[in-house]
This record gives structure tokens, C-alpha cells and sequence, in this order.
């Protein structure tokens, strides 16, 4: 008999009240029937012959519904970009290359909640679920190429957690356990015929292991590539604080001292055009340029990352030009930019390999036009029958930021800081396993847990 898509759920009831026991199973087994329901997300295409089709009809499969992507369809010159990348990849008969950064573990401080989780589990589910799509109309197939990000998480960790510098080792050892755990995981669904099936192929990736090769090749003088792109960071982030500052300033007189008031480029593009200009004409913009960022920062992107580090601080009060924050802000933007020079993202794909950006998490607000030709996709997919609508929330997070767990007779993201606050006696822990070749318990995949409400 085929097991595919068959899980067993099984609480862990050494963590448990013995008196909580019939619930736990009886959550085990809803939760089981809505998995064996989702997952593998089936591809309603059909496969096509070779030299039937265009790029444009990989890119319409692959933006699919929003049962899979998150927010709208990619317009006009977005994209036209994408149909571009697919019409190269069957013009050279090549494989196509989808990829996206995997984030970074949920809590330093709570190791347990970094093991692989259902919320992974599901984001390699979608992922394969993108790469069928692209199989099904393109017959060189396609992988998935995910970058851990456990060395950006390295330098904004050094930043935000109070054990600094002294924490690095700890650190490192926490990242190391989530990707490993990970990526036994994907070994599991692989062994069982749940993804790389085809020409397709998912590969998660350490984001230092990458740069050490890039490290290696550019021949840096300093020890190991952590001090080499922590080094570099140092430097461009004094840069983005004091365009963050100067630039906050001209948005505080142009829109609001209360950035929750600003309007998007685009809702008010004559004042947006009025601040590109003050702001271009400054020294603190030409030396941001001169490092190598593209671009300003919009209002709504501002806002965004505002927001994000407000959430990670536990701040929610702090003023849109508060140095402490504009300093994480700069932190992150800082190692975005590094990456970006090395090429992290996409190095050790092979030059000329189409390449499309499929993001496992909302991309950000207010990018510039040449970064819009994305497909995101969700963490577990909003489902178009009522059956189902009813027992998965369609509230998306990132994987790596939540936790995927049953709670007020629903599936859901819950955000790892939220979990945090409920307390032990209302949590209930489980395992999820595949059945095994006797209908029994098979290999371990990932943690859940059931909230007592």
C-alpha cells in the first residue's frame, strides 16, 4: 500500500496531565486527517509534452492560486521578468533554479522550540508543491535552493541578544542543531516519495558554509569567514545609520513625527518625490550609494522594518527616530547589502541558470522595481473548499518565525513569542511520524503541540 501523505500524530504524554490524555488523542487524529488532506499539495496540472508550452505558462502555473502565494499576482514588468527567466530555461533546455532565504531559529533561549517543527515540514511541503508546478509544464524540472541564513543570524544576534560577542559560541551551536534537524527531516519525506520527485530537488543550504566558499576564493586576510563578513558589516552599518537619521528627519517633516501616519510611495508619489529629492541631495544618501545599496528606502519599507525590530525589541512604543532602533534597523540592512556584494543567494548555482525568486515569507513592503518579479509562496496553503477553511486559519507567517499548531479547533501560525507566553499546563506536545509499512509508527518528522484553550 502507498503511505504517502499518511501521518500519525502522537502526544507526548510524559510532558502531560494523565487526565488530558483522551483530548491529546482526540487533537492527534483531527490534526492527522487535515494533514493527510493538505499534504503532498497535489498539482492540478497536467504534464505536458515537450515544446508544447512557453515561459509564459510556467509562470502561470507557478504563481498558481492564492491557495499558494501569498498577496497578489505579479503585474506588467515583474512579470514579463519571470516569463523571461522560463522562456531562457526551455530555450536552453535547462533546469530552472526557484530561491529563497530560510530564516533564523525561533528563540536562542528555548533550544527546544528549534528542532524541526510541523510549520517546516509544511513551508519543504510548498516548496515542493512549486517545484511540481514548474515539472509539470517544464521537463527539465527545477530545484528548490534554500539559503539557512545562520550567518546573518550570527551578526543581528551579536546585536540583539544580551550575551553579545561573549554568546557566539552558543549561538552557533543552536543554528547548527535547527539545520541539522532540518535537514534529517527533509531526508525522512525524501525516503518516503514526499518531495525530490522527478527532476526536482530541494537543497537547504548553510548560509556560512556558502561564504566560506566565497571567503576561500577571494582570498580575505582575516581567520574565518564569520569575522570576515561581521568585519564588513561593521563598516556599512554606521553608513545606514546616518542615512536612516538624516533621511528620518526629512520623513518627520515631510509626512509625520508618527511614522504609523505616513502615506506609501505610491498612495502619495508627489510627496514621496518631493523627500527623494532632499534626501538624494544629501552626503549621508551619496555615501550609502557609494557602498553599494541600490535605491532608497520608501516610506512603507521604513515603516516595515520599523515595526519588525520594534516586535523583536519588545518595544512597541519607540519613536520612528529612536537611535536604538535605527541601530537594529541598520544592523539588518547592513548584512542584507554584504550578502547581496558576495552573492550569497544564488552562489554555487551554475552561471546562466535561470533563476526565479520563490521567498517562503511575505517579502517586504516598498521594494524597488527590479526586486518584484518574486513568486511567494505560503507557509501552509489557504485552503478554497469550506471543508477545509474551517479547520486551517489563513493567517500566514514565515516557518521559522512561528510555531504550527492547533489551537480554538484550528490549524494555525502562531509566532513563536505568543507560544512563549502560554502557559505548560495548557500545552500539549506531540510527535508527528509517517505511518510506517504495518500502519504503525514510522519515521519521526517534526514537533507540534495542541493549545488547551
Amino acid at each position: 500500500m502507498d503511505n504517502r501523505g499518511e501521518f500519525m500524530i502522537i502526544p507526548r504524554e510524559d510532558k502531560i496531565d494523565p487526565s488530558k490524555n483522551s483530548l491529546a488523542w482526540q487533537r492527534c487524529e483531527q490534526v492527522q486527517q487535515t494533514l493527510s488532506e493538505i499534504f503532498p499539495v497535489r498539482c492540478k496540472y497536467d504534464k505536458c509534452n515537450p515544446g508544447d508550452v512557453v515561459g509564459a505558462e510556467v509562470i502561470r502555473r507557478l504563481i498558481d492560486t492564492p491557495e499558494t502565494r501569498i498577496g497578489s499576482s505579479p503585474e506588467g514588468s515583474a512579470k514579463e521578468q519571470l516569463e523571461r527567466e522560463a522562456s531562457k530555461a526551455m530555450i536552453e533546455n535547462s533546469p530552472i533554479a526557484l530561491v529563497s532565504i530560510y530564516g533564523t531559529p525561533r528563540h536562542l533561549d528555548h533550544p527546544e522550540l528549534n528542532k524541526a517543527q510541523l510549520s517546516d515540514f509544511a513551508a519543504v511541503m510548498m516548496a515542493q508543491a512549486a517545484l511540481d508546478r514548474v515539472y509539470s509544464v517544464h521537463d527539465q524540472g527545477a530545484f528548490f535552493h534554500l539559503v539557512d541564513e545562520n550567518l546573518t543570524a550570527l551578526w543581528l544576534d551579536i546585536a540583539q541578544h544580551p550575551d553579545g560577542k561573549a554568546g557566539i559560541e552558543k549561538f552557533q551551536g543552536v543554528y547548527k542543531g535547527y539545520l541539522n534537524d532540518r535537514l534529517r527531516m527533509i531526508k525522512v519525506l525524501e525516503e518516503h516519495g514526499l518531495i525530490n520527485t522527478g527532476r526536482t530537488k530541494i537543497e537547504l543550504l548553510s548560509e556560512t558554509d556558502i561564504y566560506g566558499d566565497i571567503w576561500k576564493k577571494i582570498g580575505s586576510p582575516r581567520r574565518n569567514p564569520e569575522e570576515d563578513f561581521i568585519t564588513k558589516c561593521e563598516i556599512s552599518r554606521p553608513i545606514f545609520l546616518n542615512y536612516l537619521t538624516i533621511s528620518g528627519d526629512i520623513f518627520k517633516n515631510k509626512y509625520d513625527p508618527d511614522d504609523s501616519l505616513w502615506q506609501s510611495s505610491t498612495e502619495n508619489p508627489e510627496l514621496w518625490d518631493e523627500c527623494q529629492k532632499e534626501i538624494m541631495g544629501t552626503q549621508e544618501y551619496k555615501d550609502l550609494k557609494i557602498s553599494g545599496w541600490q535605491g532608497l528606502i520608501p516610506p512603507e519599507m521604513r515603516t516595515y522594518y520599523l515595526n519588525k525590530f520594534r516586535q523583536i525589541l519588545g518595544q512597541p512604543n519607540l519613536s520612528a527616530n529612536d537611535q536604538t532602533l535605527l541601530f537594529h534597523v541598520a544592523t539588518y540592512l547592513s548584512s542584507t547589502l554584504e550578502k547581496y556584494k558576495a552573492g550569497v543567494l544564488t552562489h554555487g548555482i551554475a552561471d546562466g541558470t535561470p533563476i526565479i525568486k520563490v521567498p517562503l515569507t511575505r517579502p517586504v513592503d516598498g521594494r524597488p522595481q527590479s526586486h518584484q518579479a518574486l513568486v511567494p509562496q505560503r507557509t501552509i496553503p489557504e485552503p478554497q473548499n469550506k471543508s477545509l477553511s474551517k479547520r486551517i486559519s489563513n493567517c500566514n507567517r514565515s516557518a521559522w518565525g512561528s510555531l504550527a499548531v492547533h489551537s480554538n479547533s484550528k490549524l494555525r501560525l502562531m509566532e513563536t513569542k505568543e507560544f512563549l507566553r502560554i502557559p505548560e499546563e495548557n500545552i500539549i506536545p506531540a510527535e508527528i511520524y509517517m505511518i510506517g509499512p504495518d500502519r504503525g509508527k514510522g519515521s519521526y518528522l517534526a514537533e507540534t503541540a495542541f493549545i488547551i484553550e
